[in-house]
């Protein structure tokens, strides 16, 4: 596939399925790790999105420094391995347009995300 080549969500659907996920990693983004306290100007308690999150742990950490993420991802079998690296267990419901959201609410020292 080119640059400029495009895949449809259902082929998006069918790597993950077929573990065909090469570009995952097992660690927190490097970059991210490096970058954070000059990406959120040391702040906190911050709302993050995440687009094409994945099975990533980089939502889990965000959390785990204390800020509020939102993931948006096509796979389900990413999103619920990404919920089970983190040992999180999401409740699960119906948007009004029909998409599934999981959603987790994780109680910290000095904070309820």
């Amino acid at each position: 596939m080119s640059s400029t080549e495009y895949i449809t969500l259902e082929e998006w659907k069918t790597r993950w399925e077929k573990g065909l996920t090469g570009w995952r990693i097992n660690f927190v983004d490097t970059h991210l790790e490096k970058f954070l306290d000059r990406l959120t100007n040391g702040n906190t308690g911050l709302e993050i999105f995440v687009p094409l999150c994945g099975q990533s742990l980089d939502l889990k950490w965000l959390v785990d420094k204390g800020h509020k993420v939102c993931g948006v991802e096509a796979s389900e079998l990413a999103v619920c391995g990404m919920f089970t690296d983190a040992g999180l267990s999401p409740n699960k419901s119906q948007t009004h347009s029909g998409h599934t959201l999981y959603e987790v609410s994780i109680c910290m020292t000095n904070s309820i995300l």
